[in-house]
């Protein structure tokens, strides 16, 4: 089971669609038949330089036995600073 990873960038998301995909032993190409992408989408999405709609990402976990959550940010209390 892989860690939980935190995303903040394209590139981020990027990085653990090739991850999940290496450790799947797919190729690009193989990955893009499966949600009905090309190869050179998967690339662009892997590198960080496509945008993508959400039913696509969707698409890209369910295949990758990837989930999707989101929750609240940690954010330190700026409060106790003070005092």
């Amino acid at each position: 089971m892989q860690p939980t990873r935190l995303i903040n960038s394209q590139r981020d998301l990027g990085v653990v669609i090739r991850d999940a995909r290496r450790a799947k032993k797919l190729t690009q190409g193989q990955l893009g038949k499966l949600v009905g992408l090309t190869q050179a989408t998967v690339s662009g999405v892997e590198r960080g330089v496509r945008d993508l709609h959400l039913a696509t990402l969707l698409a890209l976990f369910s295949a990758l036995d990837l989930e999707l959550s989101a929750r609240p940010r940690s954010v330190p209390d700026v409060t106790a600073a003070w005092q």
